[in-house]
């Protein structure tokens, strides 16, 4: 048996006109049990289609519609600094960056009854935010602060102990809602450490 998918008035995807692999393990037994499983990177109609053949040279197909929804989550915006931004630290002036960060919901599906309005959930949106240097990767990340608006100062995560050299880290946002779901953002942005004026 063969699994097929294909695009029914939608966006066409990668895997249309290709046989779908069956789970593994699955037995195909005298009640023609064959099972698959695909995911879908875009929403839209799509349409599933089944084809089975035997020894003989017999065949049969099975042809099935469904609409793919689209799946609501929570995504992040950095607002500040923009990406690639350049800052100036005087060492020991307490120079302060601003980080603002916001969260949207994504995905949100239409529904049956376009005349019903739920009301909008409560929810809490939670802000994260870190740096790690350039090459250190985000399993080193070191966190700033919390709050969609943050003053950070850079001298306080040990960042600056260099004069005149440049140093490039990456500023990462985190959002977390228990009824969304979670999602990040990155920009990177270069400071420059001087020694203050005498």
């Amino acid at each position: 048996m063969i699994w097929t998918s294909f695009a029914s008035g939608g966006i066409k995807q990668p895997m249309d006109n290709t046989p779908i692999p069956s789970v593994p393990g699955s037995t195909y037994s005298s009640d023609g049990v064959c099972q698959a499983q695909i995911t879908f990177t875009t929403p839209g109609p799509r349409e599933i289609q089944l084809t089975a053949s035997n020894r003989l040279g017999d065949k049969g197909t099975a042809v099935v519609q469904i609409n793919v929804a689209q799946v609501q989550g929570l995504s992040a915006q950095i607002l500040s600094p923009y990406n690639g931004q350049e800052f100036t630290i005087t060492k020991g002036s307490g120079n302060i960056i601003s980080l603002q960060g916001a969260s949207t919901i994504t995905g949100a599906s239409s529904r049956v009854n376009p005349a019903y309005t739920p009301p909008p959930p409560i929810s809490s949106v939670h802000y994260d935010w870190y740096w790690y240097p350039r090459g250190g990767g985000v399993n080193s990340k070191k966190q700033i602060g919390t709050g969609s608006t943050v003053a950070w100062k850079p001298e306080d995560s040990g960042l600056c102990q260099q004069l005149y050299t440049p140093q490039d880290v990456t500023i990462r946002l985190e959002v977390f809602d228990p009824l969304q779901g979670s999602g990040f953002a990155e920009v990177k942005i270069r400071l420059s450490c001087l020694e203050p004026p005498k």
